[in-house]
C-alpha cells in the first residue's frame, strides 16, 4: 500500500487501492507531489500545533485517521492522544481570562522507529514531577493511570519553557 507524506502539514496518508494516485492531503488539502514510496516515511509520522482548548483533543484524534494503522492500534493511540492533549489543555497553567490564552498552543508529535511509536505532547505550563506509580484520585486523575496501563514506557520532561509528557508503544507489524 503506497504511503504519502504531506509536505505542508506532515500528515502521512495512504492509497487503499494501491495503484491510484493521491492528489491532495486528506487533512489540510495541500497538493501532494508524486512521492508514493510504499513504506512509511521517516519520522515524524504526525506533527501538529493545536490551540490550548478542549476542542483540540478531538482534532488530534481525527488527525490519526490519516495514519495507515490497524483499527485496534489506532483506537489505543487515540485514547493516549486524548489523555495527553486533554491533560496539556487542563494543566498548561493558562487562566481563562489571561490574554495570553488566546495564543496558547500545545504541540503533538508522533514518531516511529524500529517497531516503536513515540507520542509526545508539549504545553507551555510549569510541568510536574510524575508519581512513580499513578493512582486514580477521587475527582478525576485517571489520565496518567491510562497512560501507564496502555504504554510501554512514559515520562515527563519539564524545563523553564514548558512540559512534555511522552509515551511509547509497539508499532503493529502490519503498519
Amino acid at each position: 500500500m503506497p504511503y504519502y507524506c504531506c509536505p505542508s502539514c506532515g500528515v502521512t496518508s495512504y492509497s487503499a487501492a494501491g495503484h491510484s494516485s493521491v492528489g491532495t492531503c486528506p487533512d489540510c488539502m495541500a497538493p501532494l507531489g508524486g512521492g508514493a514510496n510504499g513504506a512509511l516515511p521517516a519520522s515524524p509520522a504526525l506533527q501538529r500545533t493545536l490551540p490550548a482548548r478542549p476542542a483540540s483533543a478531538p482534532e488530534a484524534r481525527r488527525a490519526l485517521d490519516a495514519l495507515g494503522l490497524p483499527e485496534d492500534a489506532r483506537a489505543k493511540l487515540a485514547l493516549l492522544v486524548s489523555e495527553l492533549v486533554t491533560n496539556a489543555v487542563r494543566h498548561a497553567g493558562i487562566a481563562a481570562h489571561d490574554p495570553v490564552a488566546l495564543d496558547a498552543s500545545i504541540d503533538l508529535l508522533l514518531t516511529h522507529d524500529e517497531g516503536e511509536m513515540r507520542l509526545a505532547v508539549r504545553d507551555r505550563g510549569p510541568g510536574f514531577t510524575p508519581p512513580r506509580k499513578p493512582r486514580a484520585r477521587m475527582h478525576g486523575g485517571l489520565g496518567l493511570v491510562v497512560i501507564d496501563a496502555l504504554s510501554k514506557a512514559w515520562g515527563v520532561e519539564s524545563n523553564g519553557h514548558g512540559c512534555t509528557v511522552w509515551c511509547t508503544l509497539d508499532l503493529p507489524a502490519a503498519a
